[in-house]
């Protein structure tokens, strides 16, 4: 991918259509808006590529831990995937002047594993980074077969009045999910102590305020055994977070709501997308069962720029 924006919707597009226009036209957009806000965040090398990155503001992040977060999040058009001398001074000027914007706070830099000359570039720039793990993308890359499930499996879409009589229910078997995990920002020391309290506030998002067409869940027996959230745009379905009650794992009921979800996106001609940790292998291990593929990752890497750090 010579073209490249962290946008899963605009990439997984891309992959379906085998066509780089869009992630050309969106990082060609970004460039232009990045300049109009700090003319230091884009560079453009002699034959027309372009490199640069956008830093935002974490608002919940920030709200939880009392100090300023951000995100950077790095876009490229025409870039070379092999090492390029030329390109790598490129981005080593682009970290340069990323790093001194990064004032005081705390950022995550988005790292597409794909450029190695950026991540030669951020490794000769920065000297301070926590290195916190990466996520791997995954599209559904071929038609859903009908699946055979466990006998009392049921998946459905949760309306508003499933949602309110079995929040209580769902949202405990979302938490139960988090017990023992170790996200990027559970491996960061500086984030460590409030870690859990991201995927409270992500656990409670999906119900205040309650919006239809975000959440699928599975029963078994009558009982609710599994929940999922999911975000659906015109062009997509991004799964974001699948839980099963431990009680009922085994059963095939986290395949079933993947499998739903991904028909769903069938018959509605969008592309159904996923994203999680590298080391998750046994979710990836069911989504190649169901015909998902990988088609790109990112390297996360935090820097603690609090009281302008470093």
């Amino acid at each position: 991918m010579s073209a490249f924006v962290d946008d899963i919707v605009i990439m997984g597009l891309c992959r379906r259509e085998k066509n780089e226009a869009r992630a050309e036209k969106k990082a060609k957009e970004e460039a232009q808006n990045t300049i109009d806000a700090s003319p230091s965040g884009a560079v453009f090398g002699q034959k027309g590529e372009l490199y640069g990155y956008r830093i935002s503001r974490n608002l919940s992040l920030t709200a939880i831990y009392g100090f300023p977060c951000y995100v950077v999040k790095f876009f490229f058009c025409g870039a070379s995937l092999t090492h390029s001398p030329e390109q790598e001074l490129l981005l080593h000027n682009l970290c340069e002047q990323l790093k001194s914007e990064m004032k005081d706070g705390y950022y995550n830099l988005r790292i597409p594993s794909h450029l190695v000359d950026l991540i030669r570039a951020v490794n000769s720039v920065f000297h301070d980074l926590i290195f916190c793990g990466g996520t791997v993308q995954e599209i559904c890359s071929q038609p859903i077969q009908n699946l055979s499930v466990s006998k009392g499996c049921h998946t459905f879409i949760i309306d508003r009045e499933y949602a309110a009589a079995n929040r209580v229910r769902m949202s405990s078997i979302m938490r139960q999910s988090f017990i023992g995990f170790r996200g990027q920002y559970h491996i960061s020391p500086v984030t460590s102590p409030k870690a859990a309290m991201i995927y409270e506030k992500w656990v409670d998002s999906y119900f205040d305020p309650f919006q239809e067409n975000t959440l699928i869940a599975a029963e078994f027996d009558g009982i609710p055994a599994g929940i999922g959230a999911f975000n659906e745009t015109g062009m997509a379905i991004d799964m974001e977070l699948m839980s099963v009650d431990e009680r009922f794992r085994g059963k095939g009921i986290y395949k079933a709501m993947l499998s739903h979800l991904a028909k769903r996106a069938e018959t509605m001609e969008k592309i159904c997308v996923c994203g999680t940790q590298m080391d998750h292998m046994v979710s990836q291990c069911t989504w190649a069962d169901l015909g998902f593929r990988p088609f790109y990752s990112i390297y996360n890497f935090h820097c603690d720029r609090k009281n302008n750090k470093g």
